[in-house]
């Protein structure tokens, strides 16, 4: 499961990856990977618009994995655009229009903490 949605006011992508293996990752951006449930890292793009992914284990995503990894995207966004992270009005947006992107498109139910 792959999906990719555009992040509002703060130019940049996010990809959300569901997958059996992350592999791919070490592979094609150089990361070092070791036995992750889950995994955040970002990658500038072009024209000033950065790219984001949120990757999850297939059968294996539960809201607190989720929700750690939208906090580095915050974090990600904040410094790569040199916003004051001690704002937390700002972070605090982030992660909450991040958390409601991989619920819908994980297709979590957010009170089983299990992939529906």
């Amino acid at each position: 499961m792959k999906a990719k949605v555009s992040i509002p006011i703060f130019f940049g992508d996010l990809v959300i990856t569901q997958t059996k293996s992350f592999n791919w990752v070490g592979k094609k951006y150089g990361y070092e990977i070791g036995d992750e449930a889950a995994l955040a890292f970002s990658e500038p793009y072009k024209n000033g618009v950065s790219r984001y992914f949120l990757c999850f284990k297939k059968g294996n995503t539960i809201l607190k994995d989720v929700i750690h990894e939208c906090y580095h995207l915050v974090r990600f966004i904040c410094n790569e655009r040199g916003i004051d992270f001690q704002n937390d009005e700002v972070g605090a947006y982030i992660i909450g229009w991040a958390y409601e992107q991989c619920v819908k498109h994980l297709k979590l139910n957010e009170c089983t903490q299990k992939n529906s």
